[in-house]
This record gives C-alpha cells, structure tokens and sequence, in this order.
C-alpha cells in the first residue's frame, strides 16, 4: 500500500494562489481609494464619481487603483476557470 501523502506538504496550486492574489489586490484597492481621499480632501466623495481624482494631483494614484482592480478581476476570473473546480461548477459546456 502506497504511503498516504499528507495534504499540508502539497504546494498551493496556482488557481488558489490567483485568488489569494486577487484578495489581497482588493485590500490594496481599498487602502489606495482611502489614501485619494487623504490626499485630494478638495474632492468629496459623498456626491463626485471617483473618476474626478484624475483631475487633481494625484492621478497616478487613481490610475494604480484601476490597474489593480484589473488585476483582481484577472485573478478572480482564472480561479473561477480553473480546471481542478468540480464539474457543477464550471460556466459553460
């Protein structure tokens, strides 16, 4: 009988890394939206689109935020087709 391979010792696969990834990317998401709002207090969020910090002096910083939600999207999506998910799961034939 073949010795039993604990799951612990298994490395992540990389589908689980993705959406570890993608977690994390929407942390980031959040603190640099937070950060926008530290930075450019002339813009209020209560009634302007987040789109109207590109106007201000920070835009890199907009743009960051939008490349990393990209990201996450990517991420998020490579997890969900991922070939290790269970049939049911699948989107599709």
């Amino acid at each position: 009988m073949p010795a039993k391979i604990s799951s612990t010792s298994n490395p992540p696969r990389l589908g689980e890394m993705a959406a570890s990834l993608a977690i994390l990317a929407t942390g980031v998401a959040i603190l640099l939206l937070a950060t926008l709002h530290v930075l450019s207090p002339e813009c209020s969020p209560s009634w302007r689109a987040i789109g109207e910090y590109a106007f201000g002096r920070y835009p890199s910083v907009l743009s960051l935020m939008f490349f990393v939600l990209g990201y996450r999207l990517v991420g998020v999506g490579y997890r969900l087709s991922d070939g290790s998910r269970a049939a049911e799961c699948r989107s599709g034939p």
